[in-house]
């Protein structure tokens, strides 16, 4: 895993980013699509899909016009800025695949392809050893927190009975304490 690659990846990406803060994942994906376009020379569209259950949750297919980083629909939209990123370390790595899903479950996500089809395009292009998915979850992480300066701060109520114990884990982790029943 290259390091240093990664973090000038990430920095490439989130330069001098045009986006009022905050901005919803959704417009964040948008503007890293296009940060990788310009990167690659190649258009990066990225689509929500149903996956089917116990299957993946992100998938990268390249074409010879473009790469196609596919979500799962059925998600937060957080997490499914960070399946983008994670998609994008494979694309800018350009990861090997290992091997293909079973075609039933890939005709349930691309319905209009015959499943040779579909199976060679996945063989090709979406699996990875574990060592290129530790990279590529590794590069989202650090990619999400160089974006995370852009989302909208996530709260939420704390019920009155844990107000003290969530307060106290706060000053444990360095955290300021904030005022009511909202964190």
């Amino acid at each position: 895993m290259e390091l240093k690659a990664m973090r000038r990846t990430c920095d490439a990406l989130v330069h001098d980013l045009d986006l009022p803060v905050p901005s919803e994942p959704h417009e964040l994906i948008t503007a890293l699509c296009g940060r990788m376009r310009q990167r690659l020379g190649k258009d990066v569209r990225h689509l929500l899909v149903p996956f089917p259950p116990d299957t993946v949750s992100g998938l990268w297919v390249a074409t010879d016009d473009a790469h196609f980083v596919l979500c799962e629909q059925h998600t937060s939209p957080w997490h499914q800025l960070l399946i983008t990123c994670h998609e994008f370390w494979h694309i800018e790595a350009d990861h090997a695949p290992t091997h293909a899903p079973e075609d039933a479950a890939m005709q349930q996500v691309f319905p209009s392809l015959r499943p040779d089809v579909v199976a060679r395009i996945v063989a090709r292009r979406s699996h990875c050893g574990a060592a290129a998915e530790q990279e590529a979850d590794f590069f989202a992480c650090v990619l999400m927190t160089k974006v995370s300066r852009w989302l909208p701060q996530q709260t939420w109520t704390v019920p009155d009975s844990a107000t003290a114990v969530v307060q106290r884990l706060e000053s444990a982790l360095g955290r300021d304490h904030h005022d009511g029943g909202s964190r």
